[in-house]
């Protein structure tokens, strides 16, 4: 950053990507890149991706100068809009900070238990698929599954549809397929997601992508969630639901498909 994030702290103006680093390298960085790709460009942010890309490439070698294949960390890549300027803004020049944050302990098997959110329903736009630093509906979700005493938040869409979790996709398992809500329920396009989705094809997994209402959850043998720095997780209960499980064969199979979340 050449200059200090005023329209980030002001208005939100721009968009993150968190990724992981592992193996000496950030995982999947590509699908990364491609998503904040896509985003800068439905922000109208003006850039010449070329030269962005070195400079992004830069700045994660300097952040990761001497770690080797045993570190794990969280990565994120913030980019907001350059200069002033108040609702219109005066410059379109995108501009970047990058954090790296070692990782001390090990994922998470299991989720005991996810709740539902109802008070904020998300809307489907060409902005769902933006990681965007507006992120009012996530934070308030996952400070109702803290008091609440969840591990986490399902939300839901105005159409009373299940989108994802506060920093998860989520899929279920019913009649020995996976389902996973589809994108215009107003899900954001995870990375984990989709390479979750590939790895089911991989394994000849039946997949289908499907609006899912709360009133499926009774018929779920299995719920799990994703996410790129956590992988993936299984949940045991959904408060409210009569969905409970211990055995959860078919997302055991594709969490082993990911060892280094493990």
């Amino acid at each position: 950053a050449t200059t200090p994030p005023y329209r980030a702290l002001r208005y939100g103006d721009g968009l993150f990507e968190t990724l992981l680093f592992a193996h000496g390298g950030p995982v999947s960085l590509e699908l990364h890149l491609e998503r904040m790709w896509n985003g800068m460009s439905i922000l109208g942010f003006e850039f010449d991706k070329s030269t962005f890309l070195a400079e992004i490439n830069h700045g994660l070698a300097m952040l990761t100068e001497g770690l080797g294949a045993e570190h794990k960390a969280r990565i994120r890549i913030s980019v907001y809009r350059g200069g002033q300027g108040a609702f219109l803004p005066e410059s379109d020049r995108p501009e970047f900070w990058i954090e790296l944050h070692a990782l001390k302990s090990t994922p998470t098997e299991f989720l005991e238990n996810i709740g539902v959110a109802t008070d904020y329903p998300l809307t489907y736009s060409q902005l769902s698929a933006v990681k965007s630093m507006n992120a009012l509906p996530y934070i308030l979700a996952a400070r109702q599954a803290k008091k609440a005493g969840w591990n986490d938040a399902i939300l839901l869409n105005h159409a009373d549809q299940i989108v994802e979790c506060t920093s998860s996709n989520i899929f279920f398992v019913q009649d020995e397929t996976i389902r996973t809500p589809t994108l215009t329920s107003a899900c954001l396009p995870g990375t984990m997601r989709a390479r979750t989705i590939t790895a089911c094809k991989e394994l000849g997994l039946p997949l289908i992508e499907k609006d899912i209402s709360l009133t499926n959850l009774d018929t779920m043998t299995e719920v799990f969630v994703t996410n790129a720095i956590q992988g993936i997780r299984k949940v045991k209960h959904i408060v409210g639901s009569a969905y409970s499980s211990e055995n959860f064969p078919l997302s055991d199979q594709i969490r082993a498909h990911f060892p280094y979340f493990l």
